[in-house]
């Protein structure tokens, strides 16, 4: 995804939507907006744990340009240590987060 110094997303991968501020609802675009530097984190979204990486871009004469963000799924990271390696593995999440993830692709919580 490519933000500009707005917040506004000129650019996904994954989707054609464009042009939607996400200043409102994420609080990381906000936070890298007013202080722009190098943010990695893992995330708990509706479907499942993500790796995030949000990189500010600068011009010659630094001044920010925009945002590159970068997401990418467990779920694929699993499936391919069972097929490569022969791993099963499960990924946990705490409890405060059940209401979150409501569209997990197996649908499976042990004890919430």
């Amino acid at each position: 995804q490519v933000l500009d110094t707005e917040g506004v997303s000129r650019y996904r991968s994954w989707t054609p939507k464009t042009g939607d501020s996400l200043i409102e609802v994420r609080r990381d675009v906000r936070d890298i907006l007013h202080l722009p530097q190098v943010v990695q984190a893992i995330s708990v979204g509706k479907f499942n744990l993500t790796f995030k990486s949000m990189v500010p871009l600068w011009d010659e004469q630094q001044r920010l340009l925009g945002i590159v963000e970068v997401v990418s799924h467990v779920a694929p990271l699993v499936k391919q240590l069972k097929r490569i390696h022969g791993v099963d593995s499960v990924v946990l999440v705490e409890k405060r987060f059940r209401g979150q993830v409501t569209k997990a692709q197996t649908g499976i919580f042990v004890n919430d």
